[in-house]
């Protein structure tokens, strides 16, 4: 299914209801729901398969339990006898040079004035706890007969309000503990890379008329639910988005209506790669879970075909728990190797020559890096309509035309500038905006 045209008529349906106006009990539900109503119509009309996460042990899950608790008591203890400038949400998920990193966030917390508190969301989400269960039920016409609506539009009934439902109730319970915390902390300002979908904490903070930055995070466009939104949106005016938006380039910007008050540029410093010299012609493959099977599919056959070849096969985060078992599943392939976090995007794209992929920010890193990159025309891969006529990319319908592409000499690269997809950090720019903040 085209992803393009399904946002399309996903807009049309939120324009002809007036979604973004209603409210229940005088809160705003659509917004806060929208990014996982937009995914649960698309997956089930395009037939993406949804991986489930395995079932944990006991033990594991009582010893994630108490590192929570331990983390939340922590917390507690820092805003009993601490004061803070800054609250601080990062999302930890890389090891540089032996120290969890935040790839995004840490060059901005660097340039940022005053008391941090820091809260780390990750690998353990513990600052405030999200429900599954027990949540008040709504009744069904507050949400604009969505279910009928839904119907009428994509030509398949589907059970939206009782996702609504579900997810409304969870979005309350946060809002009343980001409501909790922040009273707490009193910051001047925050600062945050999204770690999920944190439009409890936007409103929360819009609520107390504190500033909110956040920080780029990966690929944003027009088909991404949470950056993209009906141009009849005005900027500032939904108290469920941030006040800032720290973007890697103008490229990311120009590629959606992301309606928040101020947009500035600032790059990254580790996300930001020069076209690089390949020292291997190795063949990357991205992955993810929702991909991993329509990636596989093409993988087996193309790297028996191209056997005198080093297919890298770089796991997303959401997939480092079934490690083993893809591993084993590619086992007789001995020219796969399946890589989790042991090695950065960035390093793998300075040894390979080429990708594939279906839908990755590391498209943009890839390309930028100089690498040819194959895009297999399964699921949503016109999320990358923007750089469809980039020279060094092709689409690919199956291993048999990425075999041909693979095993074809290099096309002359384009005498054009290139787009930029990643600036270098700029620090002292930076700087001097956070401060004028605080």
């Amino acid at each position: 299914m085209d992803i393009i045209r399904y946002t399309d008529d996903f807009f049309a349906m939120e324009k002809d209801l007036g979604l973004f106006a209603q409210r229940i009990d005088g809160t705003p539900w659509w917004d806060p729901v929208r990014h996982d109503v937009f995914y649960y119509i698309y997956h089930r009309l395009s037939g993406a398969k949804i991986v489930q996460a395995p079932k944990t042990s006991p033990l594991l899950r009582g010893s994630r339990l108490i590192v929570r608790r331990l983390l939340s008591w922590k917390l507690r203890l820092k805003l009993m006898f601490g004061h803070y400038d800054v609250l601080a949400l990062r999302a930890p998920r890389l090891a540089i040079k032996g120290s969890k990193a935040d790839v995004i966030l840490d060059d901005i917390l660097a340039c940022t004035p005053g008391r941090l508190l820091v809260i780390d969301t990750y690998p353990h989400y513990y600052h405030i706890k999200l429900k599954t269960s027990g949540i008040r039920q709504q009744l069904l016409t507050d949400l604009c007969k969505l279910n009928q609506a839904v119907e009428a539009r994509f030509g398949q009934y589907l059970d939206v309000e009782s996702l609504v439902i579900q997810r409304f109730g969870q979005y309350r319970e946060a809002l009343a503990q980001y409501g909790r915390l922040l009273d707490s902390v009193e910051p001047k300002l925050i600062v945050l890379v999204q770690n999920g979908i944190e439009k409890a904490l936007f409103h929360s903070a819009h609520d107390r008329n504190i500033p909110v930055i956040e920080a780029q995070h990966g690929l944003i466009n027009y088909v991404h639910p949470a950056y993209s939104y009906p141009k009849e949106i005005s900027a500032g005016s939904l108290a469920t988005l941030p006040t800032f938006f720290l973007a890697f380039s103008q490229h990311w910007v120009d590629q959606c209506h992301y309606p928040v008050s101020q947009k500035v540029i600032t790059g990254n410093k580790q996300l930001f790669v020069p076209t690089v010299r390949h020292k291997t012609n190795d063949i990357l493959v991205v992955s993810a879970d929702i991909y991993e099977k329509a990636i596989e599919d093409e993988l087996r056959p193309a790297a028996i075909a191209l056997w005198q070849r080093r297919f890298v096969y770089k796991l997303h985060p959401n997939q480092y728990i079934y490690r083993s078992e893809i591993s084993d599943r590619l086992s007789d392939l001995p020219n796969v190797e399946v890589v989790a976090n042991e090695q950065t995007f960035r390093q793998l794209i300075q040894r390979c020559s080429h990708a594939l992929c279906i839908q990755s920010t590391g498209v943009y890193e890839a390309l930028q890096a100089g690498l040819s990159v194959s895009l297999l025309a399964k699921l949503d891969f016109e999320t990358h309509a923007d750089v469809f006529d980039h020279p060094n990319l092709r689409i690919v319908n199956d291993h048999e035309e990425f075999i041909r592409v693979v095993s074809s000499p290099s096309e002359s690269q384009a005498s054009a500038p290139l787009p930029v997809f990643f600036q270098e950090f700029n620090a002292e720019e930076t700087k001097n905006f956070m401060a004028n903040l605080i």
